[in-house]
């Protein structure tokens, strides 16, 4: 393992050495999970990649902040230099609640040993924070947001998590009921008045 900085990379074969080229090699991001136990955590997967975002909580009270974070493991290296982007979103329902970064291509860490990543080098972690309001700067009401990542591999997988915001009391407001139809009376010629 190397410390995080800049560090000289080159190739050999045969007694010939291509040039040198400096690349920065960054820390590794940890998260502090509220919970150990139960971590807020989704995964997409295919043969060649697995992609996880996770929160560093389930829950959190106004005023607060999400902690984030999403990786990309590289399970078949497929050759050349792999360096996804990603966008994040918060939703309620179908409501885009607020943009946390959009068409943003991350920066490398230096991958840390995790249980069941054994077999798996983590290529990239990052970090992201969502301070729990909207697009116009305010706090978001108490519910349940959903945070949308879209990776850009080679297609956009997204992956997503739900995390309850609570008012400052720590409260988390009761579902609305759906309101139950009106029946319509069925009308014919013969049996309407």
């Amino acid at each position: 393992a190397r410390a995080p900085g800049m560090v000289q990379v080159w190739a050999e074969l045969d007694g010939a050495q291509s040039d040198r080229l400096s690349i920065e090699v960054y820390e590794t991001s940890d998260i502090t999970y509220c919970d150990p136990a139960r971590v807020n955590r989704s995964v997409w997967s295919d043969n060649f990649n697995r992609v996880t975002l996770e929160s560093d909580c389930g829950e959190y009270r106004q005023p607060g902040v999400a902690g984030l974070r999403y990786t990309v493991t590289e399970l078949q290296p497929r050759g050349g230099i792999f360096d996804p982007c990603l966008d994040l979103y918060v939703y309620q329902g179908d409501k885009r609640v607020r943009t946390i970064r959009e068409e943003g291509c991350g920066d490398p860490f230096l991958p840390a040993a995790a249980p069941g990543r054994d077999e798996a080098v983590v290529k990239y972690q990052l970090r992201a924070f969502w301070d729990l309001k909207g697009e116009d700067g305010q706090p978001v009401r108490p519910g349940t947001y959903t945070i949308y990542g879209r990776f850009y591999l080679y297609y956009d997988p997204v992956v997503s998590i739900d995390v309850n915001v609570l008012s400052p009391d720590g409260t988390f407001p009761p579902p609305i009921p759906t309101p139950t139809p009106t029946p319509r009376a069925l009308c014919t010629p013969v049996f309407c008045p």
